[in-house]
């Protein structure tokens, strides 16, 4: 039961509860009968949650550990209607404007978004969104796959031109193989010599940042989005990487690229050492 200084007290009858009753913890919350439903802080979570993850029912500001700890559909209480996620959320709702995981982005946003709430890295999450996009973008602006395609729903083959395969890898990569080398497949510790030059997408359209000509390195050395393209490259082999900023520097500024880039890489693998 509750702890009460009341030893008489009802705790199967609501009428024995209310938000100024003497009550200090939760011990038996199954007990609270429909006093549960009720939000005494106006915190966003219920009596009931509140006491059956550890927060104090009568403190709003631990509404959202709660919702943590219990990992609380944040989404679903917010919704306009519980049983309809196509209309929408409230964006007045007392969890609208909180921000429960601290990504940067409210409760509102992250559900707008698809995001989930309770887990951080929002900024991460919603830049790797507009990336996807972005990319996709691009590879039907310059006609490299379907205009009708949904590049984030595909894993695969995602286009054809003249024979050359457009790959999409789990991760995200897109790159094509636009010559075919003779030599083997690079493993991770092999060292290899490389051609590259390196450009970041800005509103569809490619700025040159770098080029690197008979360099020599360690395939594991490279950024991500690098290292597994060519991983997939026979030696002799050229093609093109298109990368989410996840693959590459993310959210560093890293020599002449902003934060946040997508990049696109013309690559020569030359030999393996």
């Amino acid at each position: 039961m509750f702890c009460s200084k009341d030893p008489d007290i009802d705790f199967s009858n609501s009428d024995s509860f209310n938000c100024t009753s003497p009550l200090t913890i939760c011990s038996q919350p199954d007990s609270i009968g429909v006093f549960g439903d009720d939000d005494c802080d106006n915190g966003g979570i219920s009596n009931l949650l509140e006491c059956i993850n550890g927060t104090d029912f009568k403190v709003g500001d631990d509404d959202c550990s709660a919702a943590i700890r219990g990992n609380i559909d944040i989404c679903l209480l917010i919704q306009v209607d519980q049983n309809d996620v196509s209309k929408g959320y409230l964006d007045n709702h007392v969890l609208s404007q909180v921000d429960c995981d601290g990504g940067g982005l409210t409760n509102f946003e992250e559900c707008v978004n698809g995001f989930n709430p309770l887990k951080g890295n929002d900024f991460d999450e919603q830049n790797g969104r507009i990336n996807d996009e972005d990319i996709e973008r691009y590879l039907k602006k310059i006609n490299f796959i379907d205009q009708n395609l949904i590049l984030t729903d595909t894993i695969g083959t995602v286009g054809l031109i003249d024979s050359m395969e457009i790959i999409k890898t789990e991760s995200g990569l897109v790159y094509m193989i636009e010559t075919l080398g003779q030599g083997e497949l690079p493993a991770a510790e092999d060292s290899l010599e490389y051609n590259l030059s390196a450009s970041y997408l800005e509103d569809c359209i490619l700025q040159p940042v770098s080029e690197i000509n008979g360099e020599i390195i360690i395939l594991r050395d490279f950024i991500f989005g690098i290292s597994e393209g060519l991983s997939q490259f026979p030696a002799g082999s050229k093609g093109k990487l298109i990368m989410p900023s996840r693959l590459a520097y993310n959210e560093k500024a890293f020599e002449g690229i902003p934060s946040y880039s997508i990049l696109v890489v013309d690559v020569e693998l030359v030999r393996i050492l």
